[in-house]
């Protein structure tokens, strides 16, 4: 069972089901034999170990603003969409574009989850893709690492 637990990880996802599932089993064999099972332990120690590792050391955030630049289009407004992410002072910058080739670099930052907030900026033509760089992936990690901080207090 534990095997098949470990060969589909995109079934049963480490953190959703496998810690918690391993939570409860412990409880279980430790409530009705009064120790675990040598698989099940071997078990317990492979996700602590996976958890101690993702919480070895919390993330830092970015130390300048340059961001992941690989945005998978190479049309003229990725190109610059692409530069602006690859600049490490510039944290704002906007974009003229068409309304179609706004909604084109829109639909290339959030396919991508790339650390940017977008606003249609409604003066001049034509409009602009106004674009500020964010933490979000940086605030996405450190809250990972929070919650596989608990999920290994779970497992102690």
């Amino acid at each position: 069972m534990i095997d098949l637990l470990d060969s589909c990880p995109s079934v049963f996802k480490f953190r959703s089901f496998q810690v918690p599932a391993a939570v409860k089993l412990r409880e279980f064999a430790l409530k009705q034999h009064d120790e675990m099972p040598g698989a099940l332990a071997d078990w317990v120690e492979r996700l602590k170990t996976r958890l101690v590792d993702a919480t070895s050391s919390e993330p830092q955030p970015p130390s300048d603003f340059r961001r992941d630049s690989k945005v998978g289009c190479e049309c003229k407004y990725c190109l610059q969409l692409s530069q602006f992410l690859a600049d490490p002072t510039a944290q704002q910058t906007q974009i003229p574009a068409a309304e179609r080739n706004r909604s084109h670099m829109e639909h290339v930052i959030y396919s991508r989850g790339l650390d940017i907030q977008t606003k249609t900026i409604r003066s001049g033509s034509p409009y602009s893709l106004g674009l500020t760089k964010t933490m979000a992936s940086h605030d996405a990690a450190v809250k990972q690492y929070h919650s596989d901080l608990k999920l290994l207090n779970t497992l102690q």
